[in-house]
């Protein structure tokens, strides 16, 4: 009776703190998994970060070539501008000399006493 009630008590402990052993090794795998996929995501969360930064920098690096690029057609304008106001004067200079010289050959051609110089 009293030993056999003893021992089964006994038995029902030994199974109830095996299941507990059992709960409680199913907890920490459940942790252990739980940390890996943190550590997982925070992986995949800098990868991302550094992506992104990595973006930030080739977008800042491709604005600061277009505004050069701006700049540099900005000067080439510039230097076209220069380029036609100078070949406007050198254009008027010639014309003028052109002008002087036949005016300076036909008077030549009417009075032969006449120098160049």
């Amino acid at each position: 009776g009293k030993i056999s009630a003893i021992q089964s008590a006994c038995y029902q402990m030994i199974g109830s703190a095996e299941g507990v052993e059992t709960l409680i090794q199913t907890l920490s795998d459940a942790g252990s998994r739980i940390y890996e996929s943190v550590q997982h995501q925070q992986g995949v969360s800098d990868r991302i970060a550094e992506n992104a930064d990595a973006t930030s920098q080739e977008v800042h690096d491709l604005s600061t070539r277009i505004s050069r690029v701006k700049e540099a057609a900005q000067e080439t304008r510039n230097l076209s501008d220069n380029v036609r106001t100078h070949s406007t004067d050198v254009e008027d200079r010639l014309d003028g000399l052109l002008t002087g010289t036949q005016e300076k050959l036909k008077q030549i051609g009417e009075n032969t006493s006449l120098t160049l110089c």
